[in-house]
């Protein structure tokens, strides 16, 4: 009988274990997806240069006298 409960115990665990980390797997995909566009913008702004197609960004945060010429 200890056996028994012993057993449903460790199936009941190992279940609960392998569906919550294919939730949490999905999980951070979803979130992977939503942040990386983020992330290839900030590193775009910081280096001056867009990450897709290298072109150097001049003049991102002038003023508006700056702008007038």
């Amino acid at each position: 009988m200890l056996y028994q409960t012993l057993l449903l115990a460790l199936i009941s665990f190992m279940i609960g274990f392998f569906i919550g980390k294919a939730k949490g797997k999905k999980e951070g995909i979803r979130q992977s997806i939503l942040v990386t566009p983020l992330l290839v913008r900030k590193r775009s702004l910081e280096e001056g240069e867009c990450l897709i197609c290298n072109n150097k960004l001049k003049n991102l945060f002038l003023s508006k006298e700056e702008k007038k010429f």
